[in-house]
């Protein structure tokens, strides 16, 4: 078995674990290893779905009834199946949360969750109920041998070139989307908790509805493929792998954290108040290995950068949490599939300047907040007036050659009444930089994104909310002036043969309180 385990802290322990006694023992009881200085080797945890149907739960009444013991037979069936895979592999000790975690206790299921990213990182493996709807679907099936069967196939080559061929080593047919149904479109891939689960943890084992699948940082294996998955068939989408910190950089760090937030945005909870705790332990991960501000969901470093995400409305449409849960300039205050638009190959210009940024939490820094606020300064254009015959997503501007698309965070709620604000935070210029030589040829002309977002006013005095985020895109040839319409109505132009842009009139920059 190889050692992924870079993450792991040594001499680690969670507030509790189950203890499962040997392959002998009937019972279980809940173990708190710092009281009892009881020392723990090793722990697997095991990623499920809660569903509908009631289990049994720790709660404060129980916590010593739970001590004592209780026997195995009155767990449901996954977490039985669980038992005696731990015990199989040698293991005594199992963390579940809903055992593990009073679950009556506001301060306790904070506490449990500012350390999530520890208990999973310091595991020995990760089980996973891939294909159980709820704790009782158990983590084994009775299989359908021909759903994890291959094509084979014995070619037969008309002559000597054919045979050396790069294709004539086939032997067998697989579909593309083999691993798809088991694994990427899973049950378990649905849950919200789970993502943070299955990417922290240093190996996951899936127990699938045909075979058992197995992940970590250096291989991917099945009972199809025992020596290793062929790349082209990689399941590993079903997870996010981490490298070691030492491997990390800035760029690719952020870059998989928008992946994240993509992944995360279509995943369901049970309840959407979570939405923030369900990814506090990949949000305490990555604070470590970034260095970085957390900010409900967003990094205060990119904040001019990941600002102007937007609700992907191809898949659905935003709802504001009600309650609240999240300030509006950040994602977590919607339910809804969302995306930041971004180019890694622009050369970008930063218009927008953060001059204070904050977010009001609890036990959990990384986990529910209630309050927060963003003060920034930037070229933005007021009074935009939303004109009926131009149909939503789009509104236009008073010039009447510049059309702006708008992706509303709640498209219902969008009024024709109200002042609205378009704040830029970047602009992109594509495809302008003379080292991309052959790109420039084939485009002909460069294109420029201006991003940003949109605001009303939220009631009070000099604060605003976001209601959603624009893109305005245009083209420029490099013989054109440095001046645009769509530039001159935000007081922009560019500056140099790079397509860097700069505020022309500092009129245009206004200083508003999101939140």
């Amino acid at each position: 078995m190889c050692d992924c385990g870079y993450f792991r802290t040594p001499g680690w322990t969670p507030t509790r674990l189950l203890d499962i006694g040997t392959s002998n023992s009937r019972t279980w009881r809940l173990c708190v290893p710092r009281e009892g200085n009881v020392r723990i080797r090793d722990y697997v945890t095991l990623s499920y779905r809660w569903g509908n149907k009631p289990f049994i739960k720790l709660a404060a009444d129980k916590l010593q009834a739970f001590r004592s013991g209780k026997p195995i037979s009155v767990l449901p069936r996954t977490f039985r199946d669980a038992i005696a895979v731990a015990r199989h592999f040698g293991i005594r000790y199992l963390w579940v949360d809903a055992l593990c975690t009073i679950q009556d206790s506001e301060d306790d299921i904070a506490r449990e969750c500012s350390v999530m990213s520890t208990i999973y990182t310091n595991s020995a493996c990760n089980l996973a109920a891939t294909s159980s709807e709820d704790p009782f679907g158990g983590l084994f099936r009775k299989r359908n041998y021909q759903g994890a069967s291959i094509g084979n196939i014995r070619p037969v080559w008309t002559n000597l070139a054919s045979k050396y061929w790069p294709l004539g080593s086939i032997d067998s047919i697989v579909s593309a989307d083999y691993f798809g149904n088991e694994i990427r479109n899973s049950l378990l891939r649905r849950r919200g908790w789970i993502l943070q689960e299955t990417a922290l943890a240093p190996k996951v084992l899936h127990f699938g509805e045909n075979q058992l699948y197995w992940e970590c940082g250096c291989t991917e294996k099945c009972e199809t493929f025992p020596h290793e998955v062929l790349g082209r068939l990689s399941f590993s989408g079903s997870r996010l792998l981490l490298p070691p910190f030492s491997k990390w950089t800035a760029q690719g760090a952020f870059r998989q954290w928008k992946n994240i937030t993509e992944i995360y945005s279509r995943c369901g909870l049970s309840n959407p108040s979570d939405k923030l705790t369900a990814l506090s332990g990949l949000a305490q991960h990555f604070q470590k290995g970034t260095g970085d501000v957390y900010l409900a969901g967003l990094w205060k470093s990119q904040l001019p950068r990941t600002l102007h995400w937007e609700i992907y409305h191809p898949e659905g449409s935003g709802k504001r949490a009600q309650p609240y849960r999240a300030p509006t300039w950040t994602w977590a205050s919607l339910d809804g599939p969302i995306w930041t638009p971004s180019c890694p190959d622009s050369h970008e210009s930063v218009l927008i300047e953060i001059v204070d940024s904050m977010v009001e939490t609890g036990l959990n820094p990384t986990g529910a907040v209630s309050g927060g606020k963003l003060i920034i300064r930037a070229p933005a254009r007021i009074s935009v007036p939303i004109h009926d015959e131009i149909s939503q997503p789009h509104f236009l501007l008073c010039n009447p050659r510049v059309l702006i698309s708008v992706s509303w965070d709640e498209v219902d709620s969008v009024s024709c009444d109200v002042e609205h604000c378009l704040v830029v935070t970047t602009v992109d210029a594509r495809c302008v930089d003379f080292l991309r030589r052959e790109r420039h040829k084939l485009y002909g002309n460069s294109t420029w994104y201006i991003h940003g977002i949109v605001l009303i006013s939220s009631g009070e005095a000099e604060q605003f909310l976001r209601v959603g985020a624009f893109s305005l895109f245009f083209d420029r040839t490099r013989g054109q002036s440095t001046q645009s319409p769509e530039l001159a109505l935000f007081g922009l132009q560019i500056v140099d043969e790079y397509g860097t842009v700069a505020v022309r009139d500092a009129s245009v920059l206004r200083r508003f309180e999101v939140v």
